[in-house]
């Protein structure tokens, strides 16, 4: 009578193997936008005093500084509607725009778009805490 040959259902090398024990990966950090925004409008200020600064010894022509101004401005405004989405994102935001070397140098009312973020600021941490209440 021949022999029953032996199957194995699995290989030896993974069958003395240990075995995986699930990780629960961490959760993803929270990438809030409003740090982008800031920092956008850090280098465009910054670009154009540098210009106003050029300007005044004759290196720049004054279109070049209306562009940087607008440019300025505009990321502003980006700022000012960008939702911080976490609480320290909102106190960047506040933070940036009262105590900010240019920008920390108003009156209200001087300039719109701090409005605006202040208005933003409080529309995000009534979101945030909302959200903290729910969970």
């Amino acid at each position: 009578m021949p022999k029953a040959t032996r199957v194995h259902s699995t290989p030896r090398r993974t069958a003395s193997s240990p075995r995986t024990i699930p990780v629960e990966l961490p959760a993803r950090p929270i990438i809030d936008p409003i740090f982008e925004a800031i920092e956008n409008h850090k280098k465009k200020d910054r670009a154009f005093f540098d210009l106003c600064r050029a300007e005044e010894a004759g290196l720049v022509t004054e279109r070049d500084v209306d562009r940087a101004s607008d440019a300025a401005e505009n990321a502003a405004w980006k700022m000012a509607w960008t939702k911080p989405s976490t609480a320290a994102g909102a106190s960047a935001l506040l933070t940036y725009i009262t105590t900010g070397p240019v920008t920390g140098l108003f009156e209200l009312g001087e300039t719109h778009w701090h409005e605006t973020a202040f208005r933003t600021v409080a529309a995000s941490l009534a979101k945030i805490t909302q959200s903290q209440r729910a969970s």
